[in-house]
């Protein structure tokens, strides 16, 4: 890290870097995705929604 982003960064950028310690986590296999069937991606997006509830009472 160069002196210029040190200073960008502040009191961040005097930080050291340190390489993690210890065992890592184990290699976890995902299953392949299923990629048929289901609804076409655009035909998706249209069908989303977002569902909020706002108070009528108690604004100032």
């Amino acid at each position: 890290m160069n002196t210029l982003t040190r200073l960008g960064l502040g009191p961040m950028g005097q930080l050291e870097v340190r390489l993690a310690r210890g065992d890592s986590a184990s290699t976890l296999v995902l299953t392949p995705a299923c990629s048929n069937g289901g609804l076409p991606l655009m035909e998706a997006l249209q069908q989303r929604r977002s569902q909020r509830e706002f108070a009528t009472h108690g604004i100032a």
